[in-house]
């Protein structure tokens, strides 16, 4: 495993804005006002590309099935990582609802705590009602959070339901922004606020980097002394079809670094340095993990953003081992987070 990504070494949304490399929201956007830029909730929330399971924060959220045995994707990452004593305790917990999260301790990992958050299956919850994935995910959200708090420091989030789960990245993006700025807000009102120290968003896929490069923006806006000189608040950004630069990790160094993408006629991933990742691996090519540790070939991707799965199998097949954690065949294996 690659050595630990220290706190420190994470950038703060309000670091992105000074060194150029977040782009605020165009003021002629068609979205509702944006929220009071406030430079105390910018120096509280981190953007980075990396493997969550080498981010030394006080807590980590892995996007887990109704099971929390382990399944693919970032969720059997975690456990490989975390190793088999991650298993034994997932076994006592007697699962975990949909919209609901439970904690453990965390292992073989950098982290100390790993909060199992299961998400909504994005089409199925909507079957309910056309607000009930928002609900679920924005539950996931404010339970982990809650969670986190009792241990304090600092809690890092991969990217909920926006694999296999089918949940778009740019609404799963606003929903998870916009219930932690809520949370962050109630917090500092409560008496012994201020519990967490930083919230991280890790995203491992292109699609969900450019989608919280989108909104954080629109939900974490910069103060004035937060842009770069001769940079007004009104230069467009995310949305408006102007490249911005996205957020990824300097491997030689495993310091934070940034990169920009390449003009739109080449392919943006090769625009990004590669990341380390841990023993398990994660290559171009998933391998996902399943419950009984054994590595299976996931289909092949079309781009290593992972935007286009190819799903052999009828989606109600691939959703229902989704939730209930049961391992397919290698060639319906698809990405669960």
């Amino acid at each position: 495993m690659s050595a630990p990504l220290l706190l420190s070494n994470i950038p703060t949304v309000s670091d992105l804005y000074k060194d150029g490399q977040l782009q605020p929201a165009p003021t002629d956007s068609a979205d509702a006002s944006l929220p009071t830029p406030s430079s105390a909730l910018n120096s509280k929330v981190s953007l980075i590309r990396a493997s969550i399971t080498t981010l030394a924060t006080t807590s980590i959220v892995n996007a887990a099935n109704n099971s929390l045995l382990g399944g693919g994707g970032v969720d059997g990452a975690i456990h490989s990582a975390a190793g088999y004593s991650l298993y034994e305790e997932c076994k006592t917990l007697d699962g975990c609802d949909t919209g609901s999260a439970k904690i453990t301790s965390g292992y073989a990992l950098p982290c100390n705590y790993i909060i199992h958050a299961v998400g909504p299956v994005y089409h199925r919850a909507g079957r309910v009602s056309a607000d009930y994935p928002a609900e679920l995910l924005r539950s996931c959200y404010k339970t982990s959070l809650d969670l986190a708090a009792e241990k304090g420091g600092s809690i890092a989030f991969s990217c909920l339901s926006t694999g296999i789960y089918g949940y778009p990245s740019g609404e799963a993006a606003e929903v998870a922004g916009k219930e932690v700025r809520r949370w962050l807000e109630e917090d500092e009102k409560r008496e012994g606020g201020g519990r967490l120290e930083r919230v991280v968003f890790c995203c491992f896929e292109m699609k969900d980097v450019r989608a919280y490069t989108e909104w954080l923006p629109k939900i974490f806006p910069p103060t004035a002394k937060e842009l770069p000189a001769g940079k007004p608040a009104t230069e467009a950004g995310p949305g408006t079809g102007q490249s911005s630069e996205a957020v990824s990790e300097d491997t030689t160094t495993n310091q934070p670094s940034l990169k920009k993408p390449k003009a739109e006629s080449e392919a943006v991933d090769e625009g990004w340095e590669p990341i380390e990742k841990p023993s398990e691996t994660i290559s171009d090519k998933t391998t996902d993990i399943s419950e009984e540790g054994e590595k299976v070939e996931a289909p092949d991707l079309a781009g290593s953003d992972g935007e286009k799965v190819e799903k052999p199998e009828p989606r109600d097949v691939l959703e229902e081992a989704a939730v209930s954690g049961k391992v397919l065949p290698a060639n319906t294996l698809g990405k669960d987070w």
